[in-house]
């Protein structure tokens, strides 16, 4: 059922729109979130979807649970003897294949070939320092899992196999972490995927008035840095990233914030140091004009109802919508984390929420 009704969702939108100086012709179609049941409480960070159908999720005490049909109905598919890990980033790869990353000791990965029926280790560090943020693919052959640095640089992992194996990229192609510098592991969305091994990782966790972004150009490059001018500290920094490429313009979008903004008393506090956006790959770094406002920890790139391309981000706070990364409308509804396939766009939070979201049209 919809988490609020069509007519105070067009109200909040129009609302917003006004306090934002959008026009009316970008709300013709305005989303809201329309919830369902999983039947779990536990909080989701990880979220997949293969089509509009097939969506998976993962989380705390190592729960994994599927849906055939858009998240109307779940089965659990958690593995076995995983109870006491947080399962925080997802792939899926075809109906039967999938892969979880753990955040935390052991760093493990398992991946199923039968749909969850059973799973397989097939990459694990025992390092204390090893913590999976991120896991992304290029698709079905070749993805990627980032961790936390051990000894001094990020781990990072590849595959070229669909997960079969794991490969640690070289250290010496990764500069060296600043103290206390990591990726998040909000969303499963620290890195933003190019073409032909283009990639980059959002890091923070410094205190700095900078974050930084780890950029590699291609297969088997070494990595370069970009300073992003969004605040880093112990609790602030670059969420998630989104490349997203098209014949008009090429856009990479990081959110962020501090993620304490979600505590009591906070949650009304204007921030304004959560959104960048960048024309040039990551090189130049323009701030929007109507900032998110408030704490987000993951970006997608979609098209709406209307086919025109647009940014969802979210929170727990609150969602935002965006037809040019510059101007952030919100609207009602807080997640952890998003997953887009085929334009649709699904959520997951705390409490084993899961939400779809629907265009309601003017």
């Amino acid at each position: 059922m919809r988490g609020f009704s069509i007519s105070c969702a067009l109200a909040s939108l129009l609302i917003a729109a006004s306090c934002y100086g959008q026009t009316l012709e970008h709300l013709s179609a305005v989303p809201s979130w329309e919830t369902g049941p999983t039947g779990s409480t536990i909080s989701f960070r990880g979220i997949a979807a293969l089509n509009t159908k097939t969506v998976w999720l993962s989380g705390a005490k190592g729960t994994v649970l599927k849906s055939a049909d858009g998240g109307s109905t779940w089965k659990d598919v958690s593995p076995q003897g995983f109870a006491e890990i947080d399962f925080r980033c997802i792939c899926l790869l075809s109906q039967q294949v999938a892969i979880i990353a753990s955040a935390g000791s052991p760093a493990v990965l398992l991946r199923t070939t039968n749909a969850g029926k059973s799973w397989t280790q097939v990459y694990r560090n025992d390092s204390s320092q090893a913590f999976f943020d991120s896991m992304r693919f290029w698709d079905a052959e070749k993805g990627i899992a980032l961790s936390d640095p051990v000894d001094g640089r990020l781990l990072i992992v590849e595959t070229a196999n669909s997960g079969r194996s794991w490969e640690q990229i070289a250290p010496e192609l990764l500069p060296k972490s600043g103290s206390g510098e990591a990726a998040f592991a909000a969303s499963n969305r620290s890195i933003a995927l190019g073409e032909d091994g283009q990639l980059w990782i959002g890091t923070g966790g410094t205190d700095s008035t900078k974050c930084r972004v780890y950029y590699r150009g291609g297969w088997g490059q070494s990595f370069e840095l970009q300073t992003v001018p969004l605040t880093s500290s112990p609790t602030q920094g670059i969420f998630a990233l989104e490349y997203h490429e098209s014949k008009q313009t090429n856009l990479l979008v990081a959110v962020g914030g501090d993620y304490r903004q979600n505590e009591p008393g906070l949650e009304n506090q204007f921030m304004a140091n959560t959104c960048l956006f960048s024309r040039d790959a990551g090189h130049s770094w323009l701030s929007p004009s109507k900032p998110p406002g408030v704490y987000q920890s993951s970006v997608v790139a979609t098209k709406a109802s209307s086919g025109k391309p647009v940014y969802i981000s979210t929170g727990p706070i609150r969602s935002h919508i965006a037809y040019d990364a510059n101007h952030w409308i919100p609207f009602p509804g807080g997640f952890h984390a998003l997953a887009t396939q085929e334009n649709a766009v699904f959520a997951c939070g705390s409490n084993g929420r899961f939400a779809r979201l629907v265009w309601n049209e003017d």
